[in-house]
């Protein structure tokens, strides 16, 4: 899929930004509090595709069952994946920030 890699590219530029220039200089962008913020929407993201299709009928997490009108049963799953795909790469991004933080507090 590539969320985990893509989430860990997208925390692996903050981190470096705030390791060259600063906890300060980056923290005006990226609050501390951004990182788990993130990673929580990134959870519900991923969550909630597999709650919606359970709740339309569906197993959790099959995209065939995804209400989303004018698409056909292979565009649902397109979808579906791209959902996921997203909702793991903000969480991984948040999680990884949120570690970095935490191990790099003052």
């Amino acid at each position: 899929g590539g969320g985990f890699q893509g989430g860990t590219i997208m925390a692996s530029g903050v981190i470096l930004m705030r390791l060259s220039l600063g906890r300060q200089a980056t923290i005006k962008k990226f609050p501390l509090e951004f990182g788990p913020i993130v990673g929580a929407i990134g959870l519900l993201i991923y969550a909630g595709t597999g709650l919606v299709s359970l709740l339309a009928g569906g197993e959790y997490l099959d995209y065939a069952y995804l209400p989303i009108p004018s698409t056909s049963g292979t565009e649902r799953q397109y979808l579906g994946i791209l959902f996921v795909e997203v909702g793991v790469a903000l969480g991984v991004f948040g999680v990884l920030l949120s570690i970095f933080d935490s191990l790099t507090k003052e």
